[in-house]
């Protein structure tokens, strides 16, 4: 739990305060306003610090007293109750309480499913102060992003006013509890405990203070099989660097927070207006010694026993023994050792030596002696599972004289006076005694001149910290905008063009400000790419200009830095947006040769250190190649660029045991290939590339992969392998489509094809339905409303597919599906004897796909391989011959079909 006591030690005699505390807590509470009344007469102020301490006493919970039996010292929870809902959230159970709010388990209802953790100020805790400390909390984890630290995915206020925030469910157990219910090894638990450091040291970067790491803030839970820390509960946390909120929030002189069996020195101090990040890094010594040994350094029965202030004076000066001396004087070793897989003697052994150094190095109370950073304390963990020498080191003779001294000082001033008495006359004309003098002199003027080098280091050190979290924001600027107002694409140019200048400006400045620092000007140039890849076709030429400008900057730094691989990932893919935006350009020649700089470097990466990225960069890079080939008719070089792509996408897909990266881009790269394939006459050869990768990743991408096979068998006419597809669509993705109205939709337009594409058309026809049902207000709803017409046509229902179909046709953009609602309406009319109807339909039909766009990513997609198989055979059943197709739309084509409403519609399938 976190204790917070407040005084004013400015006012007040601090043993007096202890003095009267001890007295007025033995009393009974009624006795007590009398005693102090008497005790402190006129001196208010003495009076305040006892009352502030007995209250903390009294507030403080377990670690001072036990509950009594039967007693439930948590009060009801009286603002709310499993069952409510607030905002997306419906509370299903609390998980946790604090001193002002209370953590539920809550479902989230849309837009999408899931089980969350929804943490709500308690009611009447709503108090200013409290709210200030809320929102910290909140504006805290928003700032981090971090696989070990919580996320928080939402957060508003209710109805009656009370903030909220909405994190990750972590569904762990304390870490401590997880390693010894799973008896991990000391190494098992050091690889665990360096994830938690590195999670703290992410917290450090965004300029955030834990200030109360303990096992019941780390949770462990298994994602994937396996074993994943997560650093909770930033309730009392602190900023270094910035403001958490605008609301008031004020730790007063005198405030002690934290868990005392896990708090550093300095936070048992009265005043911790000083604390910073290496707080924490006492609180993670704090934490190892409790996995290693089972106990904390401060244990826990003696913090229940003695005064508050006697406990903070303890872990200001008292030095805790060493692990492995803990660890041989307590009588539970056999069960301590028992835990972690290990017989008494081996484990004493392990944790003696070099994990007795970095543990008490966390644990020095001079901060000046600790790790600088949690990355520092996982560094040297790291050392010693490697074998290598760590940092930490026993303490020089020294350094234990002066704790000796520091721990006796009036015995040892005493033998100090004695000895300089009986040696005053020889020291006093002893030369050796003034060259020492000097050298002492020297000494310090040396260690001086280090401290100012150190502290000058520190002060370059925070000023670069903040230039690159200023570039970092910069860069978050460009996604929040996306996010808040709207796709990139769909803001207007105004709005495009001010958010670009403010954005440079910004980036200007800071290279003024530190043009020599390595940060900045990486994270600047990453931010010239970022918006140039989110500039429009309207604002090509200044795309282009920011993405040279970054790929200057880059090369400098990759010059300066040539065995540092991410300024070459980043300069790779810097190249690559170039060629994006020299493509839409229309400068094909220009953007070849950005891809060849861009596919040189990936190439070098994946030899010198292969990662998981840069497979899917290079799937990229090879489909923009193929597509510039094909435009420029060098078709054998497009067939190897394709090739290459689909190899580098498996390549991802092995690594990861099957999990492709963008199912999008193999999709293109997997019908280009086909097309070339069957325009050289290498139709068997073509059947059999899909179906190879249809069995080398079965349920690779999902139902995607299928579902363009599907498509491409039936384009080129083969009616057996089409039908194939058809059946494994339905027979694996069923479920897929049952969660999600797009893959129902996307399976049943494919499976309408062709006249009886599969033996039991009802499954087609339940996965329209499906598309229809209850998404109204789905940003894809026109497109489920075709498949829907498409299957009414299949069934036979040709009424009920016009009156699906005239929904879509009436917003007619001239896009692929367009064609395809066209065509199936020509044959739907044709059926019931509209022949005008049908005529109309089949030209607007033929109009759409003689607009086919040309440009490199579109055309050849699967959307238009649907028009172009259902227009043949529209035309095939009116007998219109395929040549005659006109160039361009019909000038009102929507006037020439009217609707014509069935006299019943049926009830289960009715149009929305």
């Amino acid at each position: 739990m976190t204790a917070v006591m407040t005084t004013d030690p400015t006012k007040t005699d601090l043993a007096k305060v202890q003095e009267l505390f001890e007295a007025a807590r033995s009393r009974p509470a009624a006795e007590r306003p009398q005693f102090l009344a008497e005790a402190c007469g006129p001196d208010t102020q003495l009076r305040a610090a006892v009352e502030s301490l007995l209250s903390a006493h009294d507030s403080a919970g377990d670690f001072l007293k036990s509950a009594a039996p039967g007693v439930d010292l948590d009060p009801p929870l009286m603002f709310t109750a499993p069952g409510t809902v607030i905002g997306h959230y419906k509370l299903l159970e609390p998980i946790g309480e604090g001193g002002y709010g209370t953590v539920f388990m809550a479902e989230q209802t849309t837009p999408v499913h899931r089980k969350v953790a929804l943490k709500i100020i308690k009611a009447g805790m709503d108090t200013r102060q409290v709210i200030a400390r809320f929102e910290a909390e909140r504006q805290a984890l928003a700032l981090m992003d971090h696989p070990n630290i919580a996320k928080v995915f939402d957060a508003g206020t209710t109805d009656s006013g009370r903030p909220y925030f909405v994190m990750e469910l972590v569904k762990g157990i304390p870490i401590t509890k997880y390693c010894d219910e799973h008896r991990l090894e000391p190494r098992q638990r050091l690889e665990l405990f360096m994830q938690v450091c590195h999670a703290v040291q992410h917290a450090h970067q965004k300029g955030i203070i834990h200030r109360d790491i303990k096992p019941t803030n780390v949770l462990v839970a298994q994602y994937d099989g396996k074993p994943v820390p997560k650093v909770i509960d930033f309730g009392v946390a602190k900023a270094t660097g910035q403001q958490l909120t605008e609301r008031t929030m004020f730790t007063g002189f005198g405030d002690v927070i934290g868990t005392p069996q896990y708090m550093s020195p300095e936070q048992a101090e009265l005043n911790q207006l000083d604390i910073d990040t290496r707080s924490d890094i006492y609180s993670l010594g704090v934490l190892l010694y409790e996995l290693l040994t089972g106990t904390t350094p401060l244990e826990a029965k003696r913090v229940k026993e003695a005064a508050l202030l006697e406990v903070l004076r303890v872990i200001r000066e008292e030095e805790p023994p060493r692990p492995s001396t803990r660890l041989t004087a307590t009588a539970e070793l056999p069960s301590i050792a028992a835990q972690r897989g290990l017989e008494p003697k081996s484990l004493s052994g392990i944790v003696r030596g070099e994990l007795d150094w970095i543990v008490m190095k966390a644990l020095e109370k001079d901060r000046a002696r600790r790790y600088e950073t949690a990355n520092g304390l996982a560094r040297d963990i790291e050392r010693y599972m490697s074998d290598e020498p760590v940092a930490a080191c026993p303490p020089s003779t020294t350094y234990r004289v002066k704790k000796f001294v520091r721990r006796n000082k009036g015995p040892a001033v005493a033998a100090a006076i004695v000895l300089l008495t009986l040696l005053g006359g020889i020291i006093g004309t002893s030369y050796g005694l003034i060259r020492a003098q000097q050298a002492r002199r020297a000494e310090a003027a040396r260690a001086e001149s280090e401290r100012r080098a150190r502290e000058e280091a520190e002060a370059q050190r925070k000023r670069s910290d903040r230039n690159f979290e200023r570039a970092r924001v910069a860069i978050r600027r460009i996604s929040l905008v996306a996010r808040g107002s709207g796709d990139w694409a769909q803001l207007s140019p105004a709005l495009r063009k001010k958010f670009t200048e403010q954005t440079m400006q910004f980036y200007e400045s800071l290279l003024e400000e530190g043009s020599s620092e390595p940060t900045v000007r990486f994270e600047t140039a990453v931010g010239y790419w970022s918006l140039a890849m989110n500039l429009g076709a309207a604002e090509d030429e200044r795309a282009q200009k920011l993405a040279r400008q970054a790929i200057a900057m880059l090369e400098a730094l990759a010059n300066e830095s040539p065995n540092f691989a991410e300024y070459r990932a980043q300069l790779a893919w810097a190249n690559f947006v170039l060629a994006t935006k020299l493509v839409a350009a229309h400068q094909p020649a220009e953007a070849e040769a950005a891809l060849r700089v861009s596919l040189k470097l990936y190439e070098r990466l994946l030899i010198e250190a292969p990662r998981g990225e840069d497979p899917v960069d290079l799937v990229m890079v090879y489909l923009t190649l193929g597509e510039l080939a094909l435009q420029d008719g060098r078709v054998e070089e497009a067939e190897n660029a394709f090739r290459r792509s689909m190899a580098m996408h498996e390549l991802q897909a092995t690594k990861y045991s099957g999990v492709d990266g963008n199912p999008h881009l193999y999709a293109i790269s997997c019908s280009r290939l086909f097309k070339i394939l069957v325009d050289k006459g290498q139709r068997r050869e073509a059947v059999e590339m899909i179906r190879s990768r249809l069995e080398l990743y079965p349920s690779g991408h999902g139902y995607h992969r299928w579902n363009d096979a599907a498509v491409m068998f039936m384009w080129i006419g083969d009616v057996e392998n089409y039908r194939w597809a058809c059946r494994e669509l339905l027979n694996r993705f069923t479920s897929d489509a049952a969660e999600s109205p797009e893959a129902a939709d996307r399976i049943a337009k494919s499976c309408c094809l062709a006249p009886d594409s599969v033996t039991d058309f009802s499954r087609v026809e339940r996965l329209a339905i499906r598309a229809v049902t209850d998404t109204e207000r789905h940003v894809y709803r026109r497109y489920f409303n075709l498949s829907k017409g498409l299957t009414e046509y299949r069934a036979g229902r040709h009424e009920q597919a016009i009156e699906w179909l005239q929904r879509w046709a009436r917003a007619n953009t001239g896009a692929a599906f367009d064609g395809t609602a066209f065509a199936t309406l020509a044959m739907a009319h044709h059926r019931l004897g509209h022949v005008d109807q049908a005529r109309a339909a089949l030209e607007a039909a033929r109009a759409v796909i003689a607009m086919k766009p040309h440009d490199a990513l579109k055309s050849w997609s699967m959307d238009w391989l649907h028009c172009e198989i259902l227009l043949r055979e529209a035309e095939a059943l009116l007998g219109v011959n395929h040549s005659q197709a006109p160039s361009s739309l019909p000038s009102a084509p929507l006037t020439t079909l009217p609707a014509t409403a069935p006299a019943s519609p049926p009830a289960r399938a009715s149009p929305p």
